[in-house]
């Protein structure tokens, strides 16, 4: 890697930059796939419709097709089944990436120079903000766990084709891959923006693992610098909000809900703030 501009802790060899682990496929990809957001809630969704289905064809299989009772479980369900997704598309595939986009663009008027995606997944959040970026030596790094929770497919090698689709230039990107949202490998106020979207929530599912994860956002986060997360229900937002607020202490935190952007059965929402600049975040 390149990028001059990201600091690691002192005494300890730099993460590997997982990018450099692939080469370029004979054809490159037209454009990029960034897999689909599937929140365990909405997971849960589909399984009671699908259980609903099963219970319904039992029902059917008991009693027939005559009767309104019949016909209205069979048209309730249908319209559900057609209903349902449409929301979910539009948020999956334009909303979200709107709100992504307005980011991006007040990250390049900043001239933030460098850029954390904590859980990055297939880079759809690190590769607008590194194409998008106009100075030269701006640096947009990547840590994710890769697991299957929250994004499928998710692999390094997804976000290394998307990164070719998009013509991103490589020199000014770094993924590693990291156990857990926990600890990451940087020093100290090394980035001028952290994103995330859905990933502090895949740090564990206790208020400490949450306030850990933040806090270590806000560590390695410069004193002014911005704090952006994209999460896909309201209740970890005030959650995130709490946490930020009064235990650690920071002063600009805005909550707001995103009414287009339905991945779950709650719109979406995003808090940004803004780390304090009289005193370090501090953990306990």
């Amino acid at each position: 890697m390149t990028a001059s501009s990201i600091s690691y802790p002192p005494q300890t060899s730099n993460p590997h930059n997982i990018l450099e682990s692939f080469k370029p496929p004979a054809r490159l990809p037209a454009r990029p796939s960034w897999g689909i957001l599937f929140p365990i809630p909405l997971l849960i969704q589909f399984l009671s419709i699908i259980g609903s289905s099963i219970w319904l064809g039992v029902y059917v299989h008991r009693h027939g097709w005559r009767g309104s009772t019949t016909w209205g479980l069979v048209s309730g369900l249908a319209i559900d089944l057609v209903l349902r997704p449409i929301p979910y598309l539009y948020a999956l595939h334009r909303a979200r990436f709107k709100f992504w986009d307005r980011i991006v663009r007040e990250s390049a008027e900043r001239g933030d120079r460098a850029v954390l995606d904590v859980a990055c997944a297939t880079g759809s959040v690190m590769l607008r903000m590194a194409r998008a970026n106009p100075n030269p030596g701006a640096t947009v790094v990547g840590v994710g766990t890769f697991s299957f929770v929250g994004n499928l497919p998710n692999s390094p090698e997804r976000l290394y084709l998307n990164a070719l689709a998009m013509g991103v230039p490589l020199d000014r990107l770094a993924v590693h891959r990291i156990p857990s949202y926990t600890s990451l490998p940087f020093a100290d106020e090394s980035f001028d923006l952290v994103t995330t979207q859905c990933g502090i929530s895949q740090a564990g599912l206790t208020t400490k693992r949450l306030k850990m994860a933040l806090g270590e956002c806000g560590r390695v986060l410069r004193p002014g610098g911005r704090l952006v997360i994209f999460q896909e229900n309201p209740i970890s937002l005030s959650v995130y909000r709490k946490l930020l607020s009064q235990e650690m202490g920071w002063t600009e935190v805005e909550w707001r809900t995103l009414w287009n952007c339905w991945l779950d059965i709650f719109p979406s929402g995003h808090i940004e703030a803004i780390k304090p600049l009289e005193k370090p975040v501090e953990v306990v």
